[in-house]
């Protein structure tokens, strides 16, 4: 796909086990920004972040997800990722939903129509699993990612809100 700002060119693929360490270095950028959107987010633990690489290892050979790279063609670059996954819940009329989990485009490439590629890449695997419904999730003020959801027809249907239980006022 040509980017629609300049003359660079990219494409989406999907990933490998040598992208591992690409794609951890981006959500850890992502997490990173969102802490500049709403610092009463949760943050992910140590144990976690040790944990990353088999992590996304489980999620490359589970054909329950999808984990796609942008790559620079001129660079050959990995500049941006998503991933998404199949959700199983017997409690809820639609038994089987798509969820976009993550979605993170460097700076440097942004506003040129890859975070929409990815996200419809990431339909079209929904898709061809008979799946109709799909969701995501965004922190509240991260306001560029509130207007890229709702341009493609997203509308927010539960608000979760937290606090430390030292910070709740008691009536």
């Amino acid at each position: 796909m040509e980017s629609a700002t300049n003359k660079e060119k990219y494409y989406i693929i999907e990933a490998k086990e040598t992208d591992i360490k690409r794609i951890i270095e981006m959500r850890m950028k992502l997490e990173s920004y969102l802490d500049t959107c709403n610092a009463n987010l949760w943050h992910i633990s140590p144990d976690h972040m040790d944990d990353l690489p088999s992590k996304y290892r489980h999620m490359l050979k589970d054909d329950q997800f999808k984990v796609l790279i942008v790559v620079n063609e001129t660079t050959n670059d990995v500049v941006g990722m998503a991933t998404g996954r199949i959700i199983h819940n017997e409690m809820f009329n639609h038994k089987k939903t798509g969820k976009l989990d993550d979605v993170w485009i460097d700076e440097e490439h942004r506003n040129r129509g890859l975070c929409m590629s990815l996200t419809n890449r990431i339909i079209d695997f929904f898709r061809g699993n008979n799946i109709k419904h799909m969701t995501l999730e965004y922190v509240s003020g991260n306001e560029s990612a509130a207007m890229v959801w709702q341009k493609m027809g997203f509308e927010p249907v539960i608000i979760i809100a937290n606090r430390t239980l030292d910070s709740i006022k008691k009536n």
